[in-house]
C-alpha cells in the first residue's frame, strides 16, 4: 500500500510483480494500490486478475480497469458478466459501462 501512497508510476513494475503473490491481502492491496496510481502499464497484468480464482480479486481488477478506461479491457471484463458470483458480474457491468 505504501507504493500505492506514493502515487508514482515507477511503482507500477514492483506492484505488478505483487499481483501473483500467493497472499490473498497483498493480491487485494495491490490491485487497490494500483487504482490510486491509475499508470495504464498495468492494464494487461490487470486483465490476468480477472480469472483469479478469488473473488475479491475479480472484482477489484474489473474495477480498477474501469477507472484506466483503457479499451483493450472491454472483451476481457465482458467475460466477467457470466462469472457465477453476482458480486463478480455487477463489477464487471459497472466497468463496461466506463470502457465503452
Amino acid at each position: 500500500m505504501a507504493l500505492g501512497r506514493l502515487a508514482d508510476s515507477e511503482a507500477i513494475p514492483g506492484l505488478i510483480a505483487s499481483l501473483d503473490d500467493k497472499d490473498l491481502a497483498v493480491r487485494e492491496t495491490t490491485i487497490a494500490a494500483i487504482g490510486k496510481i491509475k499508470d495504464r502499464q498495468a492494464v494487461c497484468p490487470l486483465i490476468r486478475c480477472l480469472t483469479d480464482k478469488e473473488i475479491t480479486i475479480r472484482i477489484g481488477a474489473a474495477e480498477v480497469l474501469g477507472k484506466l478506461g483503457d479499451r483493450r479491457a472491454i472483451e476481457p471484463v465482458k467475460k466477467l458478466e457470466n462469472d457465477p458470483f453476482w458480486d463478480v458480474r455487477k463489477a464487471a457491468e459497472k466497468a463496461g459501462r466506463k470502457l465503452r
